[in-house]
């Protein structure tokens, strides 16, 4: 049985680098749900009136702002890496 998964798997890809992919997705996972969760209770501080409305907008342009500079970091990366010959 264990020879008919090895037969799946090309033959460049070592059995690190599916753990480090792993690894990666479960870093973006835990990372997601860490920012869901400040999300939900600013949310809901926001509701309860604990935090002023002004504090919510200054959070959502701070994230807007930061995905901005993501995109705009992860442009020239892309273009860098399809410009190298392997």
């Amino acid at each position: 049985m264990r020879g008919q998964y090895d037969a799946e798997v090309p033959p460049n890809v070592a059995k690190t680098t599916l753990y480090h992919i792993a690894r990666l997705w479960f870093r973006l996972y835990i990372g997601s749900l860490l920012v869901v969760s400040g999300l939900s209770l600013i949310w809901i501080a926001d509701l309860t009136g604990f935090v002023p409305s002004e504090f919510i907008s200054v959070v959502w342009i701070g994230i807007a702002v930061m995905g901005l500079l993501f995109l705009l970091l992860l442009v020239p990366l892309y273009r860098a890496t399809r410009r190298t010959e392997r």
